[in-house]
């Protein structure tokens, strides 16, 4: 995985990803190559729920598709921000890591354990 640091992102969607750099890690520009790339034309439809096929590494070294459900339209921002996370946000009171800020602020709103939290746990934003 790549992000923020301006390291190349290679495509890993499908169960047998295209490999190719993406050159826009926007959520428009992963849709768009999504589109262009893994959609047949006509397949792809703005409002229809489908998995996320992002492939991620398990605990146990597999690698298997992320499998969160959603509408099409929502894959680029769930990739960017989830798989790829350019929008991460971390809580200045226990160290959670969190893909946006709006998870970071539901996150003090209601999950947040305070300052004697382990640094840097992935604690539940809640959802």
């Amino acid at each position: 995985m790549a992000n923020i640091q301006n390291q190349p992102v290679l495509c890993r969607w499908g169960e047998n990803p295209c490999g190719i750099t993406l050159d826009d890690i926007s959520s428009a520009g992963i849709n768009r190559h999504l589109t262009d790339t893994h959609f047949p034309a006509g397949a792809w439809h703005d409002r229809t729920r489908e998995a996320c096929q992002w492939q991620v590494n398990k605990p146990d070294n597999s690698v298997q598709p992320c499998n969160t459900e959603m509408y099409m339209r929502n894959f680029g921002k769930h990739i960017a921000t989830v798989h790829l996370r350019i929008m991460q946000k971390i809580c200045s009171e226990c160290g959670a890591k969190l893909s946006r800020g709006d998870a970071l602020r539901r996150h003090r709103a209601g999950y947040c354990p305070g300052p004697n939290a382990m640094p840097g746990a992935n604690v539940s934003s809640g959802f």
